[in-house]
């Protein structure tokens, strides 16, 4: 980005400058419930890392389950990719 835009480069984008500007502010919903930007963005970040770990976790599984499946495949297609290669030559 800075080789393609140089000094013109901003550090903040328009969000992430939004939100810097709200952050220590305090708002109220439509219910007049008064809420805090701040920690309203913890809690969605808090809510996202959660998301990110079960995630990983369950694709960790997923592999460990199937890697022994996988090995199979590969050894059955070498073993067949071998075969071929010997009856190329043969004929």
């Amino acid at each position: 980005m800075k080789s393609l835009y140089g000094d013109r480069l901003r550090k903040d984008g328009g969000l992430t400058k939004t939100l810097k500007n709200v952050a220590g502010k305090t708002f109220a919903d439509q219910t007049g419930r008064r809420f805090e930007i701040k920690r309203v963005v913890r809690e969605v970040k808090g809510s996202i890392d959660k998301v990110e770990d079960r995630v990983t976790e369950a694709v960790g599984d997923f592999l460990d389950h199937a890697r022994p499946m996988f090995s199979d495949v590969v050894n059955e297609t070498k073993f067949l990719l071998q075969q071929s290669r010997e009856r190329m030559i043969i004929t």
